[in-house]
């Protein structure tokens, strides 16, 4: 009885010892699982922290190409800036200069005006002393020659 008690034992101790050892490689290979899947995630972060850094990269050198961009934008401003200033200042010139003209035209048209007017007048004027005269004193102003105040009109110009 004792040898079959022990040979008992021994085959309970090498199914608890075979059970341990399944136990054990469970767990080794749920390790090595949890490890290659931990080494997957890493592999997966350094790829993605890649991606990062070469998109971080490019970030950066469109940033500095829209600085340049930028600086040339309001550099370019400022040039038009200037310019716009200069054809202000030369447009506010030619409106006086404009209004100069216009009104020395004026001036010509109103004197042109009263160069006219003051023709018409004075050949009416002619036409009464001649109408008003006596006879023989229209032909002693028929043999003067017939003058024009043109000597008032010229001073009339300015």
């Amino acid at each position: 009885d004792k040898n079959k008690r022990k040979t008992e034992e021994e085959k309970v101790s090498r199914e608890d010892e075979v059970k341990e050892r399944i136990t054990l490689n469970h767990e080794k290979e749920a390790t090595q699982r949890k490890a290659l899947e931990k080494e997957i995630e890493a592999k997966i972060a350094k790829e993605k922290l890649e991606r990062i850094k070469d998109l971080h990269e490019v970030v950066l050198e469109n940033k500095e190409q829209i600085t340049k961009e930028l600086d040339a934008i309001k550099e370019h401003t400022e040039l038009l800036a200037v310019q716009n200033a200069g054809l202000h200042k030369e447009l506010d010139q030619f409106v006086y200069t404009d209004e100069k003209i216009r009104a020395q035209l004026d001036k010509k048209e109103h004197v042109d005006y009263l160069k006219e007017k003051n023709e018409r007048d004075l050949l009416r004027s002619a036409e009464k002393v001649k109408l008003s005269q006596s006879p023989g004193k229209k032909a002693a102003h028929q043999t003067l020659p017939q003058q024009t105040n043109s000597f008032y009109l010229d001073s009339l110009t300015f």
